[in-house]
């Protein structure tokens, strides 16, 4: 908690085996107590796509500001964590900021990642599996799909970089070279 509170980041991968009962209440409860973002348990993709924050995707600054989610080609969900938000009034959580929604599915807008403020850090759920496997058991085959890695490279370095944005950043291409 104080390393996050001082500035630090956190980022909480969900997936098929942290939603197994004996350990989604001990996790739920402790990321609820530190973000407000409980894991409630697990849903049915439905064959559902993802739509990402336009801030995560590799559209450009001037299209990511009239639109907000952008689709992913390709990857299709069969399960993932329901993420629910503390919808208490932020005055009783003086120290939460409000909660950012980065990916959702598409249709029915079920978050799949979460971001929240706390004191000068923050924290990011992350309810899209990050491993390659059997769709089916896995609830996707995202990280075989070419998306996969601009989404994490975006995530990890708004994580990195406290979430903002500078008019003068290198664009992402450009720095991978």
């Amino acid at each position: 908690t104080r390393v996050v509170e001082g500035g630090g980041s956190l980022l909480v991968l969900l997936g098929p085996r942290s939603v197994v009962a004996a350990t989604a209440d001990h996790l739920s409860t402790w990321l609820k107590s530190l973000s407000g973002i409980e894991v409630a348990g697990r849903m049915d993709g439905e064959g559902a796509r993802i739509e990402v924050d336009a801030a995560l995707g590799e559209i450009g600054e001037s299209l990511a500001a009239t639109v907000p989610f952008v689709p992913l080609s390709g990857p299709t969900l069969t399960g993932f964590a329901e993420l629910v938000i503390d919808r208490r009034p932020t005055d009783q959580q003086p120290e939460l900021g409000p909660t950012r929604v980065l990916a959702r599915t598409l249709p029915g807008a079920r978050p799949l990642v979460l971001e929240r403020r706390r004191a000068s850090g923050r924290i990011a759920a992350v309810a899209l599996p990050c491993t390659l496997g059997n769709p089916a058991s896995d609830w996707s085959d995202l990280a075989a799909w070419p998306v996969f890695v601009p989404i994490v490279d975006g995530l990890l370095e708004r994580m990195l970089d406290g979430g903002t944005a500078t008019a003068n950043r290198m664009p992402r291409q450009a720095r991978h070279l």
